[in-house]
């Protein structure tokens, strides 16, 4: 009887160390998790941060140039579209910079000039 008694109280022991060890992996599993949509959601607002800023005032920089090549081989003589005053164009570029800068400023380069 009493070896029965050993022999169950030794798998208890094996079964409750087991568990401690599942226990711990969960929770690192559980802190791993965390961190990962931590990353996650800060990675996301970069995007969107990006796509916002300099991505957007790239497409537009690129359209211009390419409105202005077209211009320019159709002979308009400011380079400017069709029905678009110079100053305007160049209204939209000062925002443009302004957009990059704040971006560099809020990514840490705060000493970057456009």
């Amino acid at each position: 009887m009493q070896l029965l008694y050993r022999k169950v109280h030794v798998e208890e022991q094996e079964l409750n160390k087991e568990a401690d060890e599942l226990k711990a992996a969960l929770r690192k599993a559980r802190e791993a998790v965390r961190k990962q949509v931590g990353m996650n959601s800060k990675d996301k607002s970069a995007l969107e941060a990006f796509q916002k800023g300099p991505k957007q005032a790239f497409e537009e920089l690129r359209d211009r140039a390419k409105i202005a090549a077209a211009a320019e081989q159709t002979g308009d003589a400011d380079g400017a579209p069709d029905g678009v005053v110079a100053d305007e164009v160049a209204a939209d570029d000062a925002a443009a910079d302004d957009v990059a800068t704040e971006v560099a400023i809020s990514e840490g380069g705060a000493g970057v000039t456009a």
